[in-house]
């Protein structure tokens, strides 16, 4: 049996990225790699775990391998900046050398939703009490039934399945019944 998948597929990244404050005083500081570091850790952690990824010394190696034209000291760094600036928490960093935040823990929790489990560890967990569900699920979340599962979808489905192939068949009836070449119309007795 499969493992089930912690981390995500795709993280959503905001148009306005690259105007962010931090993400520029970083990358004047540190140029266009820095950029380039900060998706690389992005993808990481959503990919990962989900809401963290350990970024000890292995982790930068590993980054800086990857990037061409960045080295280790570039990596760590910029690591170092997005932690002084707040992108990441610093005290999770500095206790367990992880990189998470707020958002991107309460983005986690919003695209897991509809998981029948999604946690945080709650040694990680930056979000306020009570704030570790969702505030405002969906309509089909609310009512408490697993989506995958409920039969009432599947149902309403086949009837609506079979609705349709009923009027397709009546329609298509009604064509092929059509004659092709009318013929005229008479228009009364005429005489020869």
């Amino acid at each position: 049996m499969g493992r089930i998948k912690q981390g995500l597929d795709y993280f959503p990244l905001s148009t306005d990225f690259m105007h962010d404050r931090i993400v520029r005083r970083v990358m004047k500081r540190e140029g266009d790699s820095a950029f380039t570091v900060l998706i690389y850790i992005m993808s990481y952690l959503y990919s990962g775990e989900g809401y963290y990824v350990r970024a000890d010394t292995d982790f930068c190696d590993e980054l800086s391998d990857q990037l061409f034209s960045t080295d280790n000291d570039t990596v760590r760094r910029v690591i170092r900046l997005f932690l002084e600036y707040g992108l990441f928490d610093s005290a999770l960093y500095e206790r367990y050398s992880i990189l998470t935040s707020e958002d991107v823990q309460r983005q986690y929790l919003f695209i897991t939703k509809r998981r029948s489990r999604h946690h945080i560890c709650p040694d990680y967990c930056l979000l306020p009490e009570g704030k570790t569900t969702d505030e405002q699920p969906d309509t089909v979340a609310a009512t408490g039934e697993n989506v995958a599962v409920s039969p009432n979808i599947a149902t309403a489905s086949r009837d609506t399945a079979t609705k349709t192939a009923l009027i397709k068949r009546k329609e298509k009836e009604k064509k092929e019944n059509i004659l092709p070449n009318p013929p005229f119309a008479k228009g009364g007795d005429e005489e020869e």
